[in-house]
This record gives C-alpha cells, sequence and structure tokens, in this order.
C-alpha cells in the first residue's frame, strides 16, 4: 500500500485481486477464467449506468491525488474494468451512494 495524503492507498494489483476475489464469491467468475472473461464481466457491471445513445456508461471516478473531488464520467464500456480494478472507481453518478 502507498501513502497518499495521510491515508494509506492499495496498489494497482491489490485492488484487482480484491475485485477478482469479490467476482469469483458472487459467482460472476470461476477462479479458472482467464482475464479476457473476466473483463467481459466487469464491462458488463456497469451496463445499468448509461449516459447517452451511444453505449457509454456513467462511472464515479475517485482521482488518485484528490480523492475528494470524485468526477462522474460518462466511458466506454471497454475502459470500466480498468477504472474499477485500477482506480478505486465505483459503477454510476457520484452524485448517488454506490
Amino acid at each position: 500500500m502507498a501513502e497518499m495524503g495521510g491515508c494509506l492507498e492499495p496498489s494497482k494489483e491489490e485492488l484487482t485481486t480484491n475485485l477478482v476475489d469479490s467476482l469469483i464469491e458472487v459467482g460472476l467468475v470461476l477462479p479458472d477464467d482467464g482475464p479476457d472473461l473476466i473483463d467481459e464481466v466487469l464491462e458488463g457491471l456497469c451496463g445499468a449506468f448509461s449516459c447517452g445513445n451511444n453505449g457509454k456508461v456513467l462511472v464515479c471516478h475517485i482521482p488518485a491525488d484528490d480523492p475528494g473531488d470524485a468526477q462522474t464520467l460518462c466511458i466506454s464500456p471497454k475502459a470500466v474494468p480498468a477504472h474499477l480494478a485500477n482506480h478505486g472507481d465505483s459503477c454510476g453518478s457520484c452524485d448517488v451512494a454506490p
């Protein structure tokens, strides 16, 4: 874990491991599923939070350098796995509790 602003921040590897472990725990993926299937599941997780008519989805992005400045982003589903696993982001608007 890295220290950011006096708080311990999990590494990208720790976030990814925790996210995949959670997917396994709830039965969305199996322990031996490959990374492509896991990414496909992650891409679909935010599907209920569409923005516009272009297939993009809402994500509440937490900037690593300023966690207090959460930002609602409209992103491609292909970007969802990186945001959920590496940034600690969540599906949906920041205006609503995730």
